[in-house]
Order: structure tokens, then C-alpha cells, then sequence
């Protein structure tokens, strides 16, 4: 019996010390759910002390906190008042729009053009689906009154980035577009890592992305109505996965929402073509800042203008994206680098200059 209750004591003591281990490498290696998804060094914390919840949106960010305005936007002070003889865009995107890149270069290109000055507000929030940004329109909408809207989806907006974050003393689950505080086992929740990432991760993949088509789509629907109502232009901007070889959920939805585009005239562009026109694998984000060691050779390749080698070069390394690069070995097939932010506001600005003619 001694015998049996000491290996019974190792093993426990073994389970015990692989779980310490097991925890202390989710908290080391980023992957807590809870702290892993936004990643923008004027965070004070992490996510966790990055958002809350909004009855319009399901979560936004806190004012004026993790790099933000004071409206919640990642973008420079945004007055709500349009400034004088001056065009308005607003972006409703996910943490592509929210590396705050393309939106900038789509306000430079269109105000140094003989029209009239613009100026782009983004909202990019990381993890929205279609649904949140649209509930960013319905937040914001009415009250910023822009001339166009432009929303930018990503192959996973038809499921969105599962998250966690806590905010005043809860901690907050989002599953697609819902936001609500956890409620089952929330003392693990609140003290392991490893507990957060195996239940939570096992939970988000339990919803297939189907159910998720037809309120996208619907969504996207009535937002192009409300807008051609109230005399607005809408574009929806489709960027690629950012790899040779797409996961079968990135073709899936590649396959379902440009047809539905087409079949419901709404205007779109979609950059896949425009992505790997010049080898897709170059607009990978850890590959910025020897892409932009070789500008010029890089534009040619994706039959870019000889003069957007001044234009980015004129451009800070913040704009740039650069000083975001930490893991150069890392693969990301969301995130374009710097490279796919030009070719997405070139794109985007030759959409708007056409309207205005």
C-alpha cells in the first residue's frame, strides 16, 4: 500500500509539474487567448485592457486607449464635424484595416490628386467579422455622414477571429459577432492560460462557417441599400489569404463571396489577382522590410507606378509597417506587409477617382 500511494504521489507530482510547464509555455509563447490577439506596441497590456463591449458592434475599443482616438478609432484625432470642402471616407475592417496602413495611404494619394482633399476615418477593430462592421456603421454611421464606405473583408470574415479579453473585472468570450461574459468554469478562466486556449479554441471550431454565409451576406445587403438610400457609395475590398496554397476554408469563402458580390451588384475589388500578379509570398509581412530594400524591383514585378517608390519612401516606418516585424521566419496569411497595403489603397483610390469623374 505505501508502495502504490508513493507512485500514486509521483504521478500526481508529475501531472502537476507537466502542467506548470505546459502553462508557463501558453503564457510565454503569446498563445493565452486571452493576451494573443492584438499585438500593437502602444498597448498598454495586451487585449485585455484594449476592449469592451458595444451593443452596436459586440466589442470596440476603449477610447483613447491602446493607440486609439478619442472615439475608439486607430487612426489620428478625428473630429465628427467634416471639415470643410472636404470628401469623407470611413473603413469598417478587421486588424488589417487596423494596421492603420492602407486607410492612411488611400487619405494621401486622394488629397495630393486635383480633387478635393479627403479625409479616410478608420474603424479596423482585430477580430471583426462582417457583422461587427456593420455595427460599426450602425454606431457611427449617421453621425460621421460619409460620402463612401468602404468595408474590407478578409477570407475569415464569414466565421471572424474567435477572442477573449476582460474588461472591468469579467472576462469577455467572442465567438464570431457576439460578445458575452463568461460564465462556465470563470475561475480557471481567470487564473490558466492552458485551460483558456484547450476549452476555448475547442469551442470556436465547433461552428462551421456555413452558418455564418447567409447573415454575412444579408448584412452586406442591407448595408448596400441604406447606403445607395442615403446617397452613399459602398465598395467592398476582398484581400487574398497571403499564401501559394489557400486552406480549404479560404477557398471556400473566396468561392462563395465573389459570386455573391457579383450577383448582388455590389462594388467590389478583389485584390487576388492583384496580390499574385508579382509572387504572392513577397507580400508576406514578415518579408517588409527586404521588400522595401528592393522597392523598385518589387513595384515593377506587381506593375506598380515608378512613382509609388517615392511615395513609400516617403512614408515612416510606422506607416510602413517595419518596426512591427519581429519573427521574420513567422508565416502570416492574413496580414499583407506594406507592399499589399499600397496595392489595396492604389486600388481603392482609382475606385474613388472614377466615381468622382
Amino acid at each position: 500500500m505505501r508502495r502504490a500511494l508513493g507512485r500514486l504521489g509521483l504521478l500526481a507530482a508529475g501531472l502537476l509539474t507537466g502542467l506548470a510547464v505546459a502553462e508557463l509555455g501558453v503564457r510565454v509563447s503569446g498563445r493565452d487567448p486571452l493576451d494573443g490577439i492584438l499585438h500593437d506596441p502602444r498597448a498598454e497590456r495586451g487585449s485585455s485592457q484594449c476592449l469592451q463591449i458595444d451593443d452596436d458592434a459586440g466589442y470596440v475599443y476603449i477610447p483613447g486607449k491602446c493607440g486609439t482616438n478619442s472615439l475608439g478609432f486607430p487612426d489620428r484625432e478625428t473630429p465628427v464635424q467634416r471639415p470643410p470642402d472636404h470628401d469623407r471616407i470611413l473603413v469598417l475592417g478587421d486588424s488589417i484595416s487596423g494596421d492603420r496602413a492602407f486607410a492612411h495611404f488611400l487619405e494621401e494619394m486622394l488629397s495630393d490628386g486635383a480633387g478635393r482633399p479627403t479625409q479616410v476615418i478608420n474603424t479596423g477593430v482585430p477580430g471583426y467579422s462582417t457583422l461587427n462592421e456593420v455595427g460599426m456603421y450602425d454606431k457611427w454611421g449617421e453621425t460621421l455622414a460619409p460620402d463612401t464606405v468602404i468595408l474590407q473583408f478578409c477570407l475569415n470574415d464569414y466565421a471572424g477571429t474567435p477572442l477573449l479579453f476582460e474588461h472591468e473585472g469579467r472576462v469577455i468570450k467572442v465567438l464570431h459577432h457576439r460578445s458575452e461574459q463568461w460564465s462556465r468554469s470563470s475561475r480557471l478562466f481567470s487564473l490558466s492560460g492552458l485551460y483558456r486556449l484547450v476549452t476555448y479554441q475547442a469551442q470556436a471550431r465547433g461552428t462551421p462557417m456555413e452558418t455564418l454565409f447567409e447573415p454575412t451576406e444579408a448584412a452586406l445587403s442591407g448595408l448596400r441599400d441604406r447606403l445607395a438610400e442615403a446617397e452613399r457609395d459602398f465598395l467592398v475590398v476582398v484581400f487574398p489569404a497571403i499564401a501559394q496554397q489557400w486552406d480549404p476554408a479560404a477557398i471556400k469563402a473566396h468561392q462563395r463571396i465573389i459570386p455573391y458580390l457579383q450577383a448582388e451588384r455590389i462594388q467590389h475589388i478583389d485584390l487576388t489577382e492583384s496580390f499574385f500578379v508579382g509572387g504572392i509570398d513577397n507580400l508576406q509581412f514578415a518579408r517588409g522590410p527586404a521588400i522595401f530594400e528592393d522597392l523598385d524591383a518589387q513595384l515593377a514585378a506587381f506593375n506598380l507606378p515608378a512613382e509609388a517608390a517615392t511615395f513609400l519612401k516617403s512614408q515612416r516606418p510606422k506607416q510602413l509597417l517595419i518596426e512591427k516585424v519581429r519573427d521574420s521566419s513567422k508565416r502570416d496569411t492574413v496580414h499583407p506587409n506594406f507592399l499589399g497595403h499600397y496595392i489595396a489603397a492604389h486600388e481603392m483610390a482609382q475606385f474613388v477617382e472614377k466615381r468622382r469623374n
